[in-house]
Formats: C-alpha cells, structure tokens, sequence
C-alpha cells in the first residue's frame, strides 16, 4: 500500500509518462486512426490531474480500485492502447 505522498508521485509520474506515449502516437502517419486513443489517454491524464490534486487538498475519496476499473474501461475502449498505457505503467513503475 503506498502512502497519500507515494501515491502522488505515482499518478504525476505516470501523467508525465502518458504525455510521452500521447507524443509517440500524434507522430504517426496515420493521425486520424489515433484520435481515439489520445481520447482515451487525456481521459486517464484528467483523472490522475484530479486524484493529485485531492491528495494533496487531503479531500480524496477515490479508492485504488476505482482508478484500476476507470483505466481498465477506458483501455478497453481502443484496442491499440492497451500497449501505450502498459509502457507508462510499467516505467512509472521503475521509478517508485
């Protein structure tokens, strides 16, 4: 369990991450066939904005789970993002 302080440098280091991985697809050739997964990736970027921004207010009400199940939906939204989050995820990761 990560404290209320490990919690906020995870979801800042993980937006930052996410800006990478939002980077890496509005590159692509293909631009149309990627404004659905930037979509989906501002989507977790506002939430984890909001949960940082609670935690450091001390009003969080939002469980771990709810994160996990909110991510999930929105992942499962696109099938080509599921790589993109697992990058940002797995180097947030590294660096806890």
């Amino acid at each position: 369990m990560l404290s209320d302080n490990e919690k906020i440098g995870f979801y800042e280091a993980l937006a930052h991450n996410l800006t990478v991985s939002i980077k890496s697809i509005s590159f692509d050739e293909n631009i149309d066939d990627k404004k659905n997964q930037i979509k989906w990736i501002n989507e977790i970027m506002h939430e984890l904005v909001q949960r940082t921004s609670h935690l450091r207010l001390g009003t969080n009400s939002w469980s771990d789970k709810d994160f996990y199940e909110n991510t999930k939906h929105w992942v499962f939204q696109s099938k080509d993002l599921a790589g993109d989050i697992s990058w940002a995820l797995d180097n947030t990761l590294k660096h806890l």
